[in-house]
């Protein structure tokens, strides 16, 4: 009896290999990876501990350092889709989904996770720059997803309806 396990080994391999940016487009959509680290802000964002007298303890990251994950974020988006984005029209739909070594709550920490992803993507798509109002066009459906993997990273697919 034959065995399948070498075949398996190089599948887990390929599984586990660095994920590195790559976007890719038909005629009415389009497919972009991004090795973005992702935190629910729900919760406060990333958490940092420290030993105090003996304790764990735990606080929330500094207001400044939230700021450089969000302009990173909405940055490298932003770099990806400036030069491809011609391709999409309104409406359409957009699948944004998390790789990450954990799962977050699908109701709430997922959707804030991803917040200024989509504020980028939306401001690309709708060409609105006005804070917070390029996510609300009648024309945008999102949907949210999530794969464990043991790379941080966000593959956004982008189609017309």
């Amino acid at each position: 009896m034959k065995s399948n396990a070498k075949a398996h080994a190089k599948n887990f391999a390929a599984l586990n290999q660095p994920l590195k940016p790559f976007s890719e487009f038909g005629d009415d959509w389009l497919e972009i990876y991004a090795p973005i680290f992702t935190a629910s802000e729900a919760n406060g964002g990333v958490k940092k501990s420290f030993v105090r007298n003996g304790k764990t303890c735990y606080k929330s990251e500094h207001w400044t350092e939230k700021q450089r994950r969000h302009r990173l974020q909405k940055g490298t988006i932003a770099l990806l889709l400036r030069p491809i984005i011609s391709h999409i029209k309104m409406p359409c739909l957009v699948k944004l989904t998390r790789y990450a070594p954990r799962k977050l709550d699908k109701f709430d920490n997922l959707p804030m996770s991803m917040k200024y992803i989509l504020d980028s993507v939306c401001e690309m798509i709708t060409k609105d720059m006005r804070p917070g109002r390029a996510d609300s066009h009648e024309g945008l459906e999102v949907q949210y997803d999530q794969i464990v993997s043991s790379e941080y990273g966000v593959k956004i697919r982008i189609e017309n309806l």
